[in-house]
């Protein structure tokens, strides 16, 4: 879990994460993802944020470890300007396979967010659906995709998806 919560310009958030017994196979993490663009090229990218959120299957130790590899690969990845939240799932499962084989797998959800145009990208990698309620109080449920979990298919063409959002609204992860 990161050390303290970031200061996200452009957004308000809020966490809540309670282990069930100890440490465990949760992660998230919020990433800042300018200077990534920056190395990539671009020479003034807007405001652009990185969300993450995993679960192992399984409990304590072991997926505790699973989750720290998770962690890992994810610090190795470099991407490009074009790369996406989709990118980075098939970046993970292609690492996480060349471990060892496992009985369990991994469930997901990678987003980034871009301020400029207020975009709202992902792509689930089997986890539960993403949640948007609207200012005007209509409620979204967003399509997964159809991904599958990390770790259970070495090849897998994970699907990004992308919507737009306007002040007041709440997504729910």
């Amino acid at each position: 879990l990161p050390q303290s919560n970031h200061i996200v310009e452009g957004l308000e958030y809020a966490v809540h994460y309670k282990a069930n017994v100890g440490g465990g196979g949760d992660y998230y993490d919020i990433m800042d993802l300018r200077d990534a663009r920056k190395r990539g090229g671009e020479l003034d990218p807007p405001i652009s944020w990185g969300i993450g959120l995993v679960d192992v299957s399984g409990h304590g130790p072991g997926a505790a470890v699973e989750v720290a590899m998770i962690d890992a690969i994810l610090r190795t990845y470099q991407g490009n300007i074009e790369s996406g939240p989709a990118h980075v799932v098939s970046y993970i499962n292609q690492h996480f396979f060349t471990r060892q084989l496992r009985g369990g797998f991994v469930t997901g959800v990678l987003c980034s967010y871009n301020s400029a145009s207020k975009t709202f990208y992902y792509a689930s990698a089997g986890h539960l659906p993403i949640i948007i309620k609207r200012k005007n109080g209509a409620v979204e449920v967003l399509e997964n995709n159809d991904g599958i979990p990390i770790g259970v298919e070495r090849e897998f063409d994970w699907k990004e998806q992308e919507v737009t959002l306007d002040s007041g609204d709440l997504i729910i992860l």
